[in-house]
């Protein structure tokens, strides 16, 4: 079966937005990370668009993927 598409992402401002393309003007969909901690796992080629010898452009949109990992925090509770 066929790879899936790429797609694209926006982390600002607390809200992860999620758009088809990196055309798109408008997000498809946002998520509020309230509650949740953003760890940056740095970034990895997109080796679909590097092409078999790596030698793609660096620039191009699609090139890398960033990739992050978001946790819920545990809602404190307080005992009285």
């Amino acid at each position: 079966s066929p790879p899936p598409p790429l797609r694209f992402v926006r982390l600002d401002h607390g809200q992860l937005s999620y758009y088809k393309s990196h055309e798109d003007k408008s997000p498809r969909y946002i998520l509020t990370l309230k509650n949740c901690a953003v760890r940056d796992e740095g970034s990895k080629v997109n080796k679909r668009k590097a092409g078999s010898g790596g030698g793609g452009d660096k620039n191009e949109v699609g090139a890398h993927f960033h990739v992050f990992s978001v946790y819920q925090r545990p809602i404190k509770t307080t005992t009285t």
